[in-house]
């Protein structure tokens, strides 16, 4: 699943963000270099995510589908800014 969730620790409640409940989604890639909502990563598992000191999300890489439904291993960097 590619799906998207904050988690509020002074309540111990989570918010869905995004993504959708469907297994196994390609990414949207879009152009490279250009921002745009519609872009989002494809499923994957193994990838390494971290937040930065301004408080975005990167994500790197993994084992997933890549824009063609093809699963291999991904080498793409994805930064969500809340």
């Amino acid at each position: 699943m590619n799906d998207l969730w904050r988690f509020n620790v002074s309540d111990a409640t989570w918010t869905w963000v995004s993504g959708n409940d469907t297994s196994d989604k390609p990414g949207i890639y879009g152009t490279q270099g250009v921002a745009d909502a519609a872009n989002v990563p494809g499923a994957r598992y193994g990838g390494v995510s971290w937040t930065d000191i301004g408080g975005n999300l990167w994500l790197f890489g993994g084992w997933g589908s890549d824009n063609a439904s093809n699963f291999d291993w991904l080498n793409d960097l994805w930064k969500y800014s809340p």
